[in-house]
């Protein structure tokens, strides 16, 4: 374990859901798992093979293209759950 202390907030290794969701309505739902990726610049196919796991962990698989507002409650809160889970936090906040 590593202390972090001396870390500042946004460098810890944290993401957290929020009870509203707060997804992107103008987005859809590849483009809001991707969104913390994007500041990452990953090389290649990595940041699309990503979406898609996190999309598969939270059983959205083939739903990336829909907008939020296509959604039901249910499944816009597995797509903030799956917008966290992309960053591989280390401490996931509920």
């Amino acid at each position: 374990a590593q202390p972090m202390d001396g870390i500042p907030a946004n460098r810890r290794p944290t993401n957290m859901v929020f009870q509203s969701y707060a997804i992107f309505p103008h987005l859809n739902v590849e483009q809001n798992v991707a969104y913390g990726l994007k500041r990452l610049k990953l090389q290649g196919g990595e940041e699309q093979r990503r979406v898609e796991e996190a999309l598969a962990q939270v059983s959205l698989t083939g739903l990336g293209k829909r907008r939020a507002t296509e959604l039901s409650g249910g499944q816009r809160q597995r797509v903030a759950l799956a917008r966290a889970l992309v960053m591989r936090p280390k401490v996931l906040l509920l």
